[in-house]
């Protein structure tokens, strides 16, 4: 298949989203049961097969992504004594909100901006 290297160069980018542990330990054999896997999908039902391998690839790798790095900020704040709404991404949402509430013309453009 021509699609073949790009893949592979796209899944590898991928794979970054994961720790360097992991990647290390099982980033050729994820590779290779990715592109084999893309393979026997895209042969048996052709377009639909490679974009279902891409979609759950992709879910996957997000979805790692996400609980390591909830589990690194969760070992992170009991190293450092923090409190849950100190660090991490909700304490980023939380400050994007406050920001936006005591700026209340530019939160007006960016949800205005948001809804086009």
């Amino acid at each position: 298949m021509s699609d073949r290297p790009v893949s592979r160069r796209a899944y590898r980018a991928l794979l970054r989203l994961t720790p360097e542990h992991l990647r290390r330990s099982h980033g050729p054999a994820m590779e290779r049961m990715f592109v084999d896997l893309l393979d026997e999908e895209t042969n048996r039902r052709g377009w639909i097969g490679w974009l279902a391998v891409w979609l759950g690839a992709t879910w996957d790798l997000v979805d790692t992504f996400i609980a390591e790095r909830l589990a690194w900020a969760a070992r992170t704040r009991s190293r450092t004594g923090q409190g849950r709404f100190t660090s991490g991404p909700l304490a980023d949402v939380r400050r994007a909100f406050r920001l936006l509430r005591h700026k209340p013309a530019f939160a007006a453009v960016a949800v205005i901006t948001l809804g086009i």
